[in-house]
């Protein structure tokens, strides 16, 4: 199941987020590898990334702040890892693979929401079919073991999203 919230924050709060993330002075970083593999999948690929979380080193970068209203209302037992990603224009939309984000957590059940900061004719992908529309302030979540995947814009300069993993509260 693919939970769409839209509108996930009030006005102000998501006006905020987008103006720190599309802003010339966030501190994206340079990462040749967008398919989850080193081959030949990614030959001409690449994105922007920003870490705010991981399993292992906690909290890495000061963004926390900016993303505070989200992380509140998901308000998870566990974080695993929260990570934007900045995908530049393509002339024609490009697919990428299926993938799972955190590959190895075996039987433990989590999930993956999907914050969106700007609207984009990008996609969200599933295996089953099913599309979602990249539209800005919206808030997606489904099984983290769902394969999903990302199509490149063609209407706007990048695609700016937020990506986070976490082991949901009772009920989340």
């Amino acid at each position: 199941m693919i939970k769409v919230v839209d509108n996930f924050l009030p006005e102000e709060q998501f006006r905020e987020i987008e103006s720190q993330m599309m802003g010339a002075a966030w501190p994206w970083y340079f990462n040749d590898i967008v398919d989850n593999t080193d081959d030949t999948s990614n030959a001409g690929k690449y994105q922007f990334t920003y870490g705010f979380y991981n399993r292992k080193e906690g909290w890495i970068n000061s963004g926390e702040k900016v993303i505070w209203p989200i992380t509140q209302r998901i308000n998870p037992v566990v974080w695993l890892r929260i990570k934007a990603n900045l995908n530049p224009f393509t002339s024609s939309p490009i697919q990428n693979q299926f993938h799972i984000d955190m590959v190895g957590m075996g039987e433990i059940p989590f999930l993956t929401s999907i914050y969106y900061v700007n609207t984009t004719n990008g996609v969200t992908l599933f295996k089953d079919g099913t599309e979602v529309e990249n539209i800005s302030n919206r808030l997606i979540t489904f099984d983290g073991n769902l394969e999903h995947t990302g199509r490149t814009c063609t209407d706007k300069k990048r695609r700016v999203l937020i990506n986070f993993n976490y082991i949901p509260s009772q009920g989340g």
